[in-house]
């Protein structure tokens, strides 16, 4: 689980999540139809609360899903408005 904020945004946001261990995480911004629009690969992670902020300039404004993964398997996702003007 992690918290996303701000949402709705207008540029970037930040992802915050406690991780258990040291590990590496994958990052991806996915539009309402399952397109792969942003992509943050080997995230490094540190035990405890770890913050990434996201850049989304540029991105239509839309509904968009985040999704964080380990190891190629899902651990979470969330939904997040964009609003660039």
């Amino acid at each position: 689980m992690f918290e996303i904020f701000p949402n709705p945004e207008s540029g970037s946001f930040t992802l915050r999540f406690i991780a258990i261990k040291n590990e590496n995480i994958n990052i991806q911004l996915r539009s309402v139809r399952g397109e792969v629009v942003l992509r943050m690969k080997n995230q490094q992670t540190a035990k405890g609360l770890n913050d990434f902020v996201v850049n989304a300039k540029g991105l239509p404004t839309g509904v968009y899903y985040v999704l964080v993964s380990v190891d190629s398997q899902a651990r979470a996702v969330e939904k997040i408005v964009i609003i660039n003007n």
